[in-house]
C-alpha cells in the first residue's frame, strides 16, 4: 500500500507585515546566549501569532473541493517517511509530519517533540496540535501517523500560546498500491438496470427476448455480489472476452403492452489513478503480450484503425515518438482537444454507429464515437486499445433522481509492463489523472451480439419503443475527490501567485 502526498500548504490572502527571514536576522545581533534565544524566539513565534491572528482571514478551497476557513499562515509542514520525500509512500510504515518555521529554536539531537514544548525556565512554549483528518489527533512539532484506510485527508496544523493561535493545512492522499493502479478509495453502492420494450401495434411481437450485460468482479476495479434479476430464469453466455451476459426469454408480446428486464446487484468500485513508480509495478500479463498486440491493434468494422485517414493521422500525432505511454498520451489529447460532444446525437436513442474514420472526419459525437476513434487511432499506432462499456455510476449519483437513460463508453489501453489500463476521453479530463469516474464495466467489445431485444413478426414490423434506465442507490459520496492532482496543481500555483 502507498500513500500520495501532494505538499500544499494554503496562505491567506494578507501576508504578514513582517517575514521569519527579516525577524531572525533582527535577533542575531541581541542574542546573548542560547537560553535568551530561546526565549525571545518564543516571543516573537507569540508575536507573529497574534499578527496572524489579527490578519481577516478567507474561505478557500481543499484538496477536496471543500471550503475551509483559513488564516494567514507563518509556518509549513513537512512530509516524508523514512528517506523517501517522493510523492509515494508505503501506507504499511508510519508517514511523518513536521513543522518548520524559522521561528522555532533549533533543538538538541535527541529531545523531545511530543506534546507541548517547556524551555529549562518551565515557562510555556508554542503549542502544536495535527488533525490527522480522520478524526484522530496528535501534539508535537514532529508526529508520525499510519493511515489504515485510502482516501483524502486533509491534516490541520493549530500552533497555539496563549490566546494566540494560527493554522496550515496539508491534504494527503491515501492510496492502495494494487500493482499498476493506486486505488484512493472503494465506494459500496447498489446498481439497478431496467429495460423496457412497449409494443405500439398493431401487431404482435413474438420470441421476444433480451439480452442484458452483467458486471463481474475486476480486481481491484470493482467488486459484483448479490446479482438478483426479474424475471428470474435466464441462460448465461458469454463472449470471446469472458464477458458475462444473461438472456431472457420473454415469449410474444400483445399490441399496447410493455414488457421490462431488471437487474440489481450491489457494487464495490475504486476511484484509481496510474502508479508511475516501477518498482512497485508488477509484472503484466506473463507470457501473453504477443498475443494481445496481434488481437487488440487488428482493425475492425467501426475501429478501422486500417483506413488511410486513421493511418495518416496518428501517424502525424506520434511524429518520431517511440515510449508507448507517451504515444497514448499524444494520442489522448488529439481526441480531447479536437472532438466535440454532439447533444443532438446524444438525444437520439435510435442513433446508428459511425466508424472512427467517419468520426475523425466529422469530429464531434457521444462516448461511443470518442471511445472507437481513440482506440483506432492507438490501434494505428501499435498500441493495444478496446472498446468498454458499462455504468457511469459516479454520474448517475450525481442526478437529482439517481438515475440515468444511457450508459458509458471508455477505453482500456495495454501497456507493456503496467497491463491494461481504463482511460477515458470523453471526460476530456487530463491524460491518466485520478479516474474518479466509477466506470462499472460490463463488457469490452463493441456492438455485441447477445445484448439487447430481439424479437419476430409476422406480416409488418410493429412500432415500438425501448428505453434503458440506470440507477444507484447508497451511495456515500462524501469523500469522493472532487478534483484531479492537475487541478489541484493548479489551484496550488494560483494560490502561490497570490501571496
Amino acid at each position: 500500500m502507498l500513500v500520495l502526498i501532494i505538499s500544499f500548504v494554503f496562505f491567506g490572502m494578507t501576508s504578514c507585515c513582517f517575514g521569519p527571514a527579516s525577524l531572525i536576522s533582527s535577533l542575531s545581533d541581541n542574542s546573548t546566549s542560547e537560553s535568551d534565544s530561546v526565549k525571545i524566539l518564543e516571543k516573537s513565534f507569540e508575536k507573529m501569532l497574534e499578527e496572524a491572528s489579527s490578519v481577516p482571514s478567507a474561505w478557500i478551497k481543499d484538496g477536496n473541493g471543500k471550503l475551509v476557513w483559513q488564516p494567514s499562515s507563518i509556518m509549513n509542514i513537512k512530509v516524508y517517511q523514512d528517506a523517501n520525500t517522493e510523492k509515494y509512500f508505503d501506507m504499511s510504515k508510519p508517514v511523518n509530519f513536521d513543522v518548520e518555521s524559522d521561528l522555532l529554536a533549533p533543538k538538541d539531537n535527541g529531545s523531545s517533540t511530543e506534546g507541548s514544548s517547556v524551555d529549562g525556565s518551565g515557562s510555556q512554549k508554542v503549542e502544536f496540535t495535527w488533525d490527522l483528518g480522520n478524526g484522530q489527533t496528535a501534539k508535537g512539532e514532529k508526529i508520525k501517523y499510519t493511515y489504515t484506510e485510502a482516501g483524502v485527508y486533509t491534516v490541520v496544523l493549530t500552533a497555539s500560546f496563549g490566546s494566540a493561535s494560527d493554522t496550515c493545512i496539508e491534504t494527503i492522499w491515501v492510496a492502495e498500491n494494487s500493482g499498476n493502479l493506486l486505488i484512493f478509495n472503494r465506494y459500496d453502492c447498489n446498481v439497478e438496470v431496467e429495460s423496457v420494450l412497449t409494443n405500439n401495434g398493431p401487431e404482435k411481437l413474438f420470441n421476444v427476448a433480451y439480452g442484458l450485460d452483467i458486471p463481474k468482479t475486476i480486481e481491484p476495479l470493482q467488486e459484483v455480489s448479490e446479482v438478483s434479476t426479474a424475471p428470474g430464469q435466464f441462460k448465461e453466455k458469454s463472449n470471446g472476452n469472458e464477458d458475462l451476459f444473461y438472456s431472457f426469454y420473454l415469449g410474444e408480446i400483445k399490441a399496447n403492452k410493455t414488457v421490462s428486464v431488471k437487474a440489481d446487484y450491489k457494487v464495490k468500485i475504486s476511484e484509481f489513478a496510474l502508479n508511475e513508480n516501477p518498482e512497485d509495478i508488477k509484472a503484466g500479463e506473463d507470457g501473453s503480450f504477443e498475443k494481445i498486440v496481434k488481437k487488440y491493434t487488428k482493425s475492425e468494422k467501426y475501429i478501422d484503425s486500417d483506413s488511410d485517414i486513421i493511418k495518416n493521422t496518428s501517424g502525424c500525432i506520434i511524429g518520431q515518438e517511440t515510449d508507448p505511454l507517451t504515444v497514448a498520451k499524444k494520442l489522448y489529447d488529439f481526441v480531447i482537444d479536437n472532438m466535440d460532444y454532439d447533444w443532438e446525437r446524444f438525444s437520439n436513442p435510435d442513433r446508428k454507429s459511425l466508424k472512427a474514420s467517419e468520426i475523425l472526419d466529422i469530429k464531434k459525437g457521444v462516448c461511443e464515437d470518442y471511445s472507437l476513434l481513440y482506440a483506432a487511432l492507438c490501434r494505428a499506432a501499435g498500441i493495444p486499445a478496446k472498446y468498454i462499456a458499462g455504468i457511469p455510476v459516479r454520474s448517475i449519483a450525481a442526478e437529482a433522481d439517481d438515475q440515468l437513460e444511457s450508459g458509458h463508453a471508455w477505453n482500456e489501453i495495454y501497456i507493456k509492463d503496467y497491463g491494461w489500463i481504463p482511460v477515458d476521453a470523453t471526460s476530456e479530463k487530463p491524460f491518466l489523472s485520478i479516474n474518479s469516474q466509477l466506470d462499472l464495466k460490463t463488457y469490452s467489445e463493441h456492438d455485441p451480439v447477445n445484448l439487447g431485444f430481439s424479437w419476430t413478426y409476422e406480416h409488418n414490423q410493429p412500432g415500438y419503443d425501448r428505453q434503458y434506465f440506470y440507477r444507484v442507490s447508497d451511495f456515500d459520496k462524501s469523500g469522493m475527490v472532487a478534483i484531479t492532482m492537475e487541478e489541484y496543481q493548479k489551484m496550488k500555483d494560483d494560490m502561490s501567485g497570490s501571496k
